[in-house]
């Protein structure tokens, strides 16, 4: 993954580890 391009990923998996 690039978290580097994009860094919206990784506020994404956040919510989802939040929402699961």
């Amino acid at each position: 993954m690039e978290k580097k391009k994009n860094p919206h990923t990784h506020t994404v998996l956040l919510l989802l580890s939040f929402f699961f």
